[in-house]
């Protein structure tokens, strides 16, 4: 990754994956210091208004869930016309590894 991105206070410092709507970053809170995952709309997405609707209801979803197998959204905003939302970072690799 050649420049490090910002995503409200946080620092992307690698990508995780890449998907059929977005990008999800491994980044850091540089004042607190505890990394997150940040899962921001990219491309075209970012622009196509139906593609900005599925990802506001994915992290109203996400947000109104509570249940121990899904990841609580941290943070959320939109940087530079990206929305994005911070997740708590889980090691271990992808779902798709461990299915």
């Amino acid at each position: 990754m050649p420049e490090a991105l910002r995503f409200g206070p946080y620092v992307t410092l690698g990508i995780l994956g890449v998907g059929g709507m977005g990008t999800v970053y491994r980044a850091r809170h540089p004042e607190l210091g505890f990394e997150v995952a940040i899962k921001a709309l990219s491309g075209e997405g970012a622009r196509s208004e139906g593609d900005r609707r599925r990802f506001e209801r994915e992290l109203r979803a996400l947000r109104a869930l509570r249940h121990p197998g899904l990841i609580e959204v941290l943070d959320f905003g939109e940087q530079d016309g990206t929305p994005w939302f911070a997740m708590r970072r889980i090691e271990g690799g992808s779902l798709e590894d461990r299915m």
